[in-house]
């Protein structure tokens, strides 16, 4: 093979060499644009995730504070429900003393 072949073939081996390797980085930079799309698409995915957290976090908050009111609306209405129970207590004493006192009349009137 004469000199001049062989440098010809070695610049066709170099042509091919270098689209070959124009095929790599193309496929490359694809592949790094498609792993910063699924980068960017899982951050976007994290964060509405996070802000749905904090959302949740929130409304839970506040019905906590809901519940701890109605909490506090029940001690109230207990100790009205203990205020009632002792005046029906007094009252049960005085219908005893009433009692009491007309069975003590009722006595006297007879003898």
């Amino acid at each position: 093979m004469s000199l001049e072949q062989r440098v010809t073939t070695l610049e066709n081996q170099n042509r091919e060499t270098n689209e070959r390797l124009n095929n790599i980085e193309i496929s490359v930079k694809n592949t790094q644009k498609d792993i910063q799309k699924l980068f960017l698409h899982s951050a976007r995915h994290e964060l509405a995730i996070e802000s749905f957290r904090q959302e949740t976090r929130e409304r839970f908050e506040k019905i906590d504070e809901r519940f701890e009111k109605i909490d506090g609306r029940f001690e109230k209405i207990d100790g009205r429900f203990e205020k009632i129970d002792e005046r029906f207590d007094k009252i049960d004493e005085r219908f005893d003393k009433i009692e009491d006192t007309l069975a003590i009349i009722v006595n006297h009137l007879q003898n």
